[in-house]
């Protein structure tokens, strides 16, 4: 009677936790591999930014740029150095103007 059909159910219900279980296993796997996939795929993208920023960067127009910046700001490497007469011999960084009596 009723034996067959109980070993029956429990075969199904055996094969079904086996069918699930592997089913998630191979699930978890292809998030972590979409995971890795899209960190690798960000990572890509902000190499292809530096190169790009590398590549558009002009080392002469820089240059120029950064010298017009440094005397709009005053803080050039010789930004001490406002002009102003000052006793022979005495740095600019050590002294403000010095007037002669």
């Amino acid at each position: 009677g009723g034996g067959e059909g109980l070993e029956a159910r429990e075969r199904t219900l055996e094969e079904k936790r086996n069918y699930a279980t592997r089913l998630l296993e191979e699930k978890r796997s292809l998030v972590a591999k979409r995971r890795r996939e899209m960190a690798l795929e960000a990572e890509e993208a902000a190499t292809d930014a530096l190169l790009a920023q590398a590549l558009r960067l002009n080392v002469d127009d820089e240059a120029l740029r950064a010298r017009d910046e440094e005397d709009r700001s005053g803080y050039g490497l010789l930004s001490f150095d406002d002009g102003s007469p000052r006793a022979p011999g005495t740095p600019a960084s050590f002294v403000g103007a010095f007037i002669p009596a």
